[in-house]
């Protein structure tokens, strides 16, 4: 990977740049109450995921090649504050995964966890199932990459080490791929009613230096996986409403060589939770009844 250095724009940039960053940051602000970061504590690795109340029920969405098949006790919750490792492990009420494409999956978590989490889970509204989204309007993914934690290991008295691990969320916006411009993949193939894709060049030329406070180049994604995917509805340069950007994507891989991301579309999440609650059809058919009249049905694996 290569490193350019952060070229300099035009004041007339600049203040384009500032207003954009602006927007940006209300967005980002809106969307960080709604996503959370969670630890396998047996694999050591982290993932993503994007709260959603349903029927006064917690729900997290995230990609499947997250939940190991059995999650009981095994993943902790960042919170925010300073918690004992177990003590950010919640009792999993639910679960289930589309297997490995789709690449979504759910858990359901006790309804009073959002407020331990300190989080604001969305509702059905705030959900657009709009397939491979659209290509003139500004999309974003948000989640909580692992090269941004930050570990810092204590010694107890006891003699025992704890790891306190700090996670920093990223919000990176970007115009949705075409379908015509998508690279070909075949691990897994790619296709219209399931892909999104959205350019991610680690390369990508900064408008500020890092001395100012902004770092060289982007994150790397892993760690963001089960990040939403998410876009406004307005186009031809209107500015976003932070409550009405919506989601319409998790997020699943990244390809460096490529140069994007790769999600899949929340329709396969909402079938997900159509096919294995049987309780909740009645509000997903309410907000969602043109999804669920033209999709058959599969049985629960």
């Amino acid at each position: 990977m290569t490193s350019r250095a952060p070229i300099h724009r035009t004041e007339a940039e600049l203040e384009r740049a500032k207003i954009n960053r602006n927007v940006f940051s209300a967005v980002a602000d809106n969307l960080i109450r709604c996503t959370g970061a969670f630890v396998d504590l047996q694999e050591d690795s982290g993932g993503s995921g994007t709260f959603v109340e349903i029927d006064d029920r917690l729900f997290v969405a995230t990609a499947a090649h997250l939940v190991p098949p059995n999650p009981h006790s095994r993943l902790g919750f960042v919170t925010t504050t300073e918690r004992n490792v177990q003590e950010t492990v919640f009792p999993i009420l639910g679960f289930a995964t589309a297997g490995q494409w789709p690449d979504v999956a759910y858990l359901e978590l006790p309804a009073d966890v959002a407020t331990t989490l300190g989080k604001t889970p969305i509702t059905l509204d705030r959900i657009s199932p709009r397939g491979l989204g659209r290509h003139d309007v500004m999309a974003c993914l948000v989640g909580y990459p692992g090269e941004l934690i930050r570990r810092n290991g204590s010694r107890l008295a006891d003699g025992n080490h704890r790891v306190d691990c700090d996670f920093s969320m990223v919000f990176y916006p970007g115009l949705p791929l075409r379908q015509r411009l998508w690279p070909k993949s075949r691990s897994p193939l790619t296709s219209k009613n399931t892909d999104l894709f959205l350019p991610y060049d680690l390369d990508t030329e900064l408008y500020e230096s890092p001395g100012r406070g902004f770092p060289d180049r982007l994150a790397t994604p892993p760690g963001t996986s089960g990040g939403g995917w998410w876009q406004g509805t307005n186009s031809g340069g209107k500015i976003w409403h932070a409550e009405r950007v919506q989601l319409f994507g998790v997020q699943s891989r990244w390809s460096e060589h490529g140069k994007y991301i790769r999600g899949c579309q929340i329709h396969h999440w909402l079938r997900l939770l159509y096919e294995h609650e049987p309780q909740l059809r009645p509000s997903l058919r309410a907000a969602f009844a043109e999804l669920f009249d033209n999709l058959p049905t599969r049985k629960p694996r």
